[in-house]
């Protein structure tokens, strides 16, 4: 999803992002991040807009219909004409209680690995998946 920031208001998102946050195939865009979390928020945006941070990575729980889903979700800025005008922020739901909800597409196995890098493309974060993925 593409975040407006300071406002956390929802700019653009993937079909997969409003499945998970509008199982009722309703749309998310326009809608404030914080309509669809069960817990408080971490305060780590706050630390991104006034620019001690580039990123980072939380816990939260999503609302989703009558249940809970737990969720890694990792916040990267995204500098926009005015500065720190847009966030990007990737939701890695927790599987077991994902269910047959929210199911992956056919013939794929792997885990989601989700990381950035510096302008060297040097690996500068990286989920704990990649040890799933390429054994270290």
């Amino acid at each position: 999803m593409l975040l407006a920031v300071p406002s956390e208001q929802i700019v653009a998102a993937s079909g997969t992002a409003e499945r998970l946050l509008c199982p009722d195939d309703g749309s998310v865009v326009g809608r404030n991040f914080e309509d669809f979390a069960a817990d408080e928020p971490t305060g780590a945006l706050d630390l991104v807009v006034a620019g001690h941070l580039d990123g980072c990575e939380a816990r939260r729980v999503i609302r989703r219909g009558a249940r809970d889903i737990p969720v890694t979700v990792w916040i990267r800025v995204v500098d926009g004409r005015e500065g720190r005008s847009f966030a990007l922020a990737i939701l890695l739901p927790e599987q077991p209680a994902l269910g047959e909800s929210l199911p992956r597409p056919e013939g794929t196995t792997a885990q989601a690995v989700v990381g950035s890098t510096d302008a060297h493309l040097t690996v500068d974060r990286v989920s704990t998946d990649v040890v799933a993925l390429l054994g270290h």
